[in-house]
């Protein structure tokens, strides 16, 4: 059995072989990029408390992380907290959290002030923001957290979590 390698290795055989290895890589690389730039985003929850302000209204700390697992940047336009069909607005100006001051001899010689993280949020590529988010809402401290969620609006969609499986995940 006598093989000719120079009927094989022709010059269109062998470009017609660089056009299908291209085509494989094209479709690989294509493949790769949806796979990385999908859209990925987790909360670390940590924790919340309550904070009575005006008007009879209760407002809520929260302090999470968010993270953008994904390599194209996340822009946060809105989180919403609702609880039995009503939704509360988190606050896009920052409000103040923490104040606290160290004091030697009547003179203030140390002051640290915490506030909240403004909205909207730009977060890059495998990013992370995090701090205290505020809220406003007509409800008292609930004991039972089970049907409040978290609705965050991005420019790439919007996801739901519901408090009670962050809190479970801590």
């Amino acid at each position: 059995m006598n093989v000719d390698f120079s009927e094989i290795f022709t010059y269109s055989n062998i470009t017609f072989a660089i056009a299908i290895l291209g085509a494989l890589l094209s479709v690989y690389n294509f493949t790769k990029d949806i796979v990385q730039n999908r859209f990925k985003m987790h909360i670390a929850f940590r924790s919340y408390s309550p904070c009575p302000i005006r008007f009879n209204h209760k407002s809520f700390r929260f302090l999470m992380s968010i993270e953008n697992r994904s390599h194209t940047a996340l822009s946060i336009s809105r989180i919403l907290l609702k609880h039995q069909d009503k939704v509360y607005d988190f606050n896009c100006l920052p409000q103040r959290v923490y104040t606290w001051e160290e004091k030697s001899g009547g003179k203030v010689v140390d002051r640290m002030r915490i506030d909240s993280v403004p909205l909207p949020q730009y977060i890059p590529g495998m990013g992370v923001v995090g701090s205290y988010f505020m809220v406003e809402t007509a409800v008292d401290t609930p004991n039972d957290l089970s049907d409040w969620e978290l609705i965050i609006m991005t420019n790439r969609g919007k996801k739901r979590y519901k408090i009670s499986k962050l809190t479970a995940s801590k």
